[in-house]
């Protein structure tokens, strides 16, 4: 009766244990989700209307380069562009194949509107 005790309170043990690792995953995963999701909408507020005029364009190009690592590579349309780059530098200019060539000189989003007459 005593083995039969011990063997069941091992187990309610574990079972309980491993229930609480689940909550604690299940808590991560949610975490997790919450986090892809702000890193989803600050993408979004940075590209969004970057091309208004040249200050919002570079408040929104120095917002869409801190999402990245300083050794992010993205590849657009065949073409590989790595590193983050500096606005205002050579490492931003067009050709340099940063992410801050990429972002200033190609994404459709931060191409400057030009208003004026016809």
């Amino acid at each position: 009766m005593k083995f039969t005790v011990t063997i069941t309170l091992a187990a309610m043990a574990s079972v309980m244990g491993s229930g609480a690792v689940l909550a604690d995953d299940h808590d991560a995963h949610y975490k997790d989700l919450y986090e892809l999701k702000q890193l989803h909408v600050a993408f979004h507020r940075a590209v969004s209307h970057a091309g208004l005029d040249a200050p919002t364009k570079a408040q929104h190009l120095a917002d869409i380069l801190a999402l990245w690592t300083d050794d992010g590579v993205l590849i657009a349309g065949g073409v590989m562009y790595s590193g983050k780059g500096t606005p205002g530098k050579a490492s931003c200019a067009s050709g340099s194949l940063t992410l801050c060539d990429f972002f200033a000189n190609h994404a459709g989003s931060f191409v400057l509107v030009v208003t004026g007459s016809r």
